[in-house]
């Protein structure tokens, strides 16, 4: 058995040498070469940078004229209005500003610090209805009316007929100081607190 078989599969495979080879050029992948994807890429940035340098000279003085026609530049006149001194008053030009509050108030507090209820009792009330009112004085206008200076007064007046039913500004509350609650958990409770202080 020293022949091999004729359907022998290795028999088709030979071994290239290096004197019978020759050197090949590289496969072209069509019209993608990569001289012209260098040179597509070449222009697209040159196209985006013509772009940006269009945008950037032009759309600066676009913006700011934009701008400098939708901002309101006031003279003196103009403080003499009541719509600018006092913004949330009663004339045709002026919003009435309304704040409303709602209050939480611990209705067993003195049997819960005793000793006799486990657990605080919130009860929420309100809305209580209080309108602000702002008074701008002492108004001057600086660099031509570029910039303005005043000083404002600003109170609140208690709204009875957009409150709650039966609520009044006299009304008294038992409430928690939460920043006192916020310092006695970070101590570990009242008595570790206590005793810090007491420590020094």
């Amino acid at each position: 058995m020293t022949a091999s078989p004729s359907n022998d599969y290795h028999s088709g495979i030979t071994t290239p040498t290096d004197t019978g080879t020759k050197t090949s050029s590289p496969i072209r992948s069509g019209c993608c070469g990569l001289r012209k994807l260098g040179l597509i890429l070449i222009v697209l940035g040159g196209f985006i940078t013509v772009i940006a340098i269009a945008y950037g000279s032009a759309l600066p003085p676009v913006i700011n004229n934009k701008v400098k026609d939708g901002v309101v530049v006031c003279d003196a006149s103009g403080a003499e209005e009541e719509s600018y001194y006092d913004a949330y008053g009663d004339c045709d030009d002026c919003n009435p500003y309304y704040y409303t509050l709602r209050m939480f108030n611990a209705s067993n507090a003195e049997a819960y610090l005793a000793g006799d209820a486990s657990k605080l009792q919130l009860v929420e009330s309100g809305p209580y209805v209080f309108r602000r009112r702002e008074f701008k004085i002492d108004i001057n206008f600086l660099d031509d009316g570029a910039r303005v200076s005043y000083k404002s007064y600003t109170y609140h007046t208690f709204e009875e007929s957009l409150s709650c039913d039966g609520c009044s500004d006299l009304d008294k509350f038992t409430s928690f100081d939460v920043g006192y609650l916020n310092v006695i958990a970070q101590a570990g409770g009242e008595k570790a607190f206590l005793m810090r202080l007491a420590a020094g």
